[in-house]
């Protein structure tokens, strides 16, 4: 489970001390320690959790970080190595075929090195949240966007 953003009594951290409980692992993305919105995240790193400073540490935790992508047009291998049952969710969360590539093209053509608004910027393009948010992470995972604080993006 990735924490990005949660105040000091939120359900976000009732949610992480439930994967704890259940003895899954908890990552977190660490906040100003002025801001409220962060004191949840920046005590959970403080707690134990793993420090995420950007999409390689998710990588390194899911164990996915020595296989690269493959490439464009390539059939695609399994890139897993455990047969555990986080392997297989993992698995099952990668087979779906995902949104068009032509919503990554219009995303990244909005971007720029200023950060925007990820909630206003796909309900302006009229892209669905769940469409909107897998192809966000797959831009960030590939390195051509990142997350600013507070629900930002914005282009490499």
């Amino acid at each position: 489970m990735v924490v990005v953003e949660a105040a000091e009594r939120s359900g976000s951290l009732i949610t992480a001390q439930n994967a704890l409980d259940q003895g899954r692992e908890v990552l977190a993305v660490p906040g100003h320690p002025m801001d409220s919105r962060a004191s949840g995240c920046n005590n959970l790193i403080r707690d134990g959790a793993t420090l995420v400073r950007s999409a390689q540490d998710v990588l390194n935790a899911l164990e996915l970080a020595d296989h690269p992508p493959p490439e464009r047009g390539a059939a695609r291998r399994p890139r897993f190595r455990g047969n555990g049952p986080r392997s297989a969710r993992i698995r099952l969360a990668r087979r779906g075929s995902g949104p068009p590539e032509i919503d990554r093209a219009r995303i990244l053509a909005r971007l720029n090195l200023s950060p925007t608004d990820e909630d206003a910027l796909l309900r302006d393009l009229g892209i669905p949240a769940a469409e909107g948010a897998q192809e966000l992470l797959a831009l960030e995972l590939g390195g051509e966007v990142q997350r600013s604080g507070g629900g930002f993006i914005h282009r490499n």
